[in-house]
């Protein structure tokens, strides 16, 4: 239960409050994603970069493994300058991406995940590898998402054309 709690991304603690009426909102709101996304990966330093922008030999990089992914394009990478809390706060494309990959596997596989992790616990593992292990396999992590063609929607002249 205690794996799965994780996994959710709610919080005992209590809302800090300040005298910014849309940072409290902000901050009351903060769970699941929303709470992993900033707190886990944005506040830690981790960013979303282009692989080909990452240095070698630059630490940390991508996937869980810390490889990167073949034909991977994006990648995260951890600075030692962490963000102020109002950056995180501000919306950009590539917060909105960690959002979303964190939306495609925590919280759609989130009790898969959460049982793979207490498997590996019982076997045994180092936590790293555990939620590693965890991630890609029952996260389904390293899968590619193939998105299906949008048809074209035909507007009401062009439909009037051809029917003519």
């Amino acid at each position: 239960d205690h794996i799965m709690d994780q996994f959710d991304g709610d919080s005992d603690a209590p809302v800090a409050l300040s005298q910014n009426e849309q940072e409290n909102r902000a901050n009351r709101n903060r769970k699941g994603c929303n709470r992993h996304f900033k707190d886990e990966v944005l506040l830690r330093g981790w960013s979303v970069r282009r692989c080909a922008e990452i240095p070698a030999s630059g630490g940390p990089a991508t996937a869980v493994s810390g490889e990167p992914l073949p034909n991977s394009t994006w990648c995260l990478d951890q600075s030692t300058r962490l963000p102020a809390e109002r950056d995180v706060d501000t919306y950009s494309t590539r917060h909105e991406a960690v959002w979303h990959a964190c939306e495609a596997t925590v919280a759609r596989r989130g009790a898969e995940m959460a049982s793979a992790a207490a498997e590996g616990k019982e076997d045994g593992l180092v936590f790293s590898e555990l939620v590693s292990r965890a991630c890609r396999e029952a996260g389904k992590c390293e899968k590619s998402q193939k998105r299906k063609p949008r048809k074209a929607k035909m507007s009401q002249k062009k439909r009037e054309k051809a029917d003519l």
